[in-house]
C-alpha cells in the first residue's frame, strides 16, 4: 500500500470507537478495495481515494446509520467497561508502586540511622 492508501485506512481506523465483527469486516472489505485501486492506479492520491471512495467521516457515518443501534450500543457499553477496568488496573498498580517506593525510602532511611560510622572506644 503507498503512504496515502496508508494513510487512508489509518483515518478510517482512528474513527471507529469500538472495533467488532461488523467492524472488522467493514475494514476488510476496505483496504481490499483501496488495493484494487492501487492495482489500477499504483500513484494513488488520498483525494483520488476521498473522491473514489468517499472521505472516512462520510464512509463511517454511512455506515453508523445503517448498523443495528441495539449493536451499537452494545459494542458501545461493552468497550465503556473495558476501558474502566484497564482505568481501575492502572490505578491500582500507580498506586501499589507509590506505597512500594515510601516503604522502601523509609527503609533507608531506617538502616541510614541504624548504622554505625565511628565508635569510640575509652580504655581505662
Amino acid at each position: 500500500m503507498t503512504k496515502a492508501s496508508k494513510r487512508y485506512y489509518s483515518d478510517i481506523k482512528t474513527l471507529i470507537p469500538s472495533k467488532g465483527k461488523y467492524e472488522r469486516d467493514l475494514l476488510k472489505n476496505i483496504k481490499s478495495r483501496i488495493i484494487e485501486l492501487e492495482a489500477t492506479d499504483e500513484n494513488i492520491t488520498y483525494s483520488t481515494l476521498e473522491d473514489i471512495l468517499g472521505s472516512p467521516t462520510e464512509l463511517l457515518n454511512d455506515y453508523y446509520t445503517n448498523v443495528d443501534t441495539e449493536y451499537l450500543l452494545k459494542r458501545l457499553h461493552t468497550t465503556k467497561i473495558v476501558r474502566g477496568v484497564v482505568f481501575i488496573i492502572l490505578i491500582l498498580a500507580i498506586s501499589a508502586f507509590t506505597v512500594k517506593s515510601c516503604l522502601d525510602i523509609m527503609s533507608y532511611y531506617e538502616g541510614k540511622q541504624a548504622y554505625i560510622n565511628r565508635e569510640i572506644i575509652i580504655i581505662e
